[in-house]
């Protein structure tokens, strides 16, 4: 019976090391070396030194690289085996039986495909995936704590200008959002926008901090009233299922697919999200945008509730994954 060995070699914390990429992968001399310093070496001296390969790991960023193992030399397993040890190797090897019909068809295409094809294609792809923001910016709020559930989001958010203090040194992680500030946040997070005519809502004040966001935003069908009303009530807390129903629009904006509605039977609130929301909603908990909230009660999605400025701080860095992946 005919068995392939694939490994997935996932440069990280965990596997790189200075020998690692200039020594071991020089080894196979091929083009998975090609590929890593042309990414990383941001000096092109050819090779990757400790400064360009610190810069790799404070990104967190991690390229994995599959290699079929018996297409490999002796010597390159050997440097494989040595790199990472005998039972580490073990539990990334994948045994896959040839015999099922997928399977064939995979490797009726990969006999079509060259190495250096099939490792571009896979380069590609990894560069269209959204990567972890790393923070690099000191901490200047003195009420959020390294440590908390949303202190990354919170510097992630502050770091890109999405979101600013309520005074320099304060955050107010529990302080309700504003409907104009989300609107603003929405706005930052895409970038510059030039709207070209007025929203129409007669509460608006004409040239306020918020007015160019929230005309971009009814113009380009981002926010949707769902009730036929003039005003917009830009100090009034935004609700929780107003928020997702904002970022669901921004998502199909931003030519994401949104097809994917998730269950939402496990939340016992279920039935206080609206209508118009609905769909929205299914969304976002199929997108892991939404988790809900633990309570004694249950889990709950709390719709109608504010959504507090930590925990949009924390959905806007993973519709920002969704949204920045293009």
């Amino acid at each position: 019976m005919n068995k392939k060995l694939l490994a997935t070699l996932t440069i990280g914390v965990c596997f790189v090391s200075q020998m690692f990429v200039t020594n071991t992968l020089g080894l196979t001399g091929g083009v998975f070396t090609q590929v890593l310093i042309d990414q990383f070496d941001t000096n092109n001296d050819g090779q990757l030194d400790n400064e360009e390969l610190s810069n790799l790991l404070a990104n967190d960023l991690a390229m994995s690289m599959i290699a079929e193992l018996d297409a490999l030399s002796q010597q390159d397993q050997q440097a494989l085996q040595d790199l990472i040890g005998e039972d580490e190797l073990e539990e990334l090897l994948t045994i896959e039986e040839d015999e099922e019909e997928t399977h064939e068809e995979t490797e009726d295409i990969k006999e079509e495909t060259s190495d250096e094809e099939l490792l571009e294609e896979m380069t590609e792809q990894q560069t269209l995936q959204p990567q972890p923001f790393v923070v690099t910016m000191d901490n200047p709020f003195a009420d959020v704590v390294e440590g908390a559930w949303y202190y990354d989001s919170v510097m992630e958010m502050y770091e890109r200008g999405i979101m600013n203090g309520i005074t320099e040194d304060m955050f107010c992680p529990s302080q309700d959002t504003t409907r104009a500030m989300f609107m603003v946040m929405v706005q930052r997070d895409f970038g510059d926008v030039q709207a070209l005519q007025s929203s129409g809502f007669s509460d608006l004040v004409a040239g306020a901090w918020y007015e160019q966001a929230i005309n971009w935003a009814v113009e380009q069908y981002i926010y949707i009233h769902p009730e036929d009303n003039k005003e917009f009530r830009p100090s009034d807390s935004i609700t929780r299922e107003e928020m997702v129903y904002i970022i669901f629009n921004y998502a199909i904006y931003s030519g994401k697919d949104t097809s994917n509605l998730g269950d939402m039977s496990m939340f016992i609130d279920v039935d206080d999200v609206s209508p118009w929301a609905k769909t929205a909603m299914q969304w976002a908990v199929g997108a892991n945008v939404m988790n809900g909230k633990n309570t004694n009660e249950g889990n709950k999605l709390e719709p109608q509730g504010t959504a507090t400025r930590a925990e949009i701080a924390t959905i806007m860095s993973r519709v920002s994954q969704l949204t920045q992946a293009h």
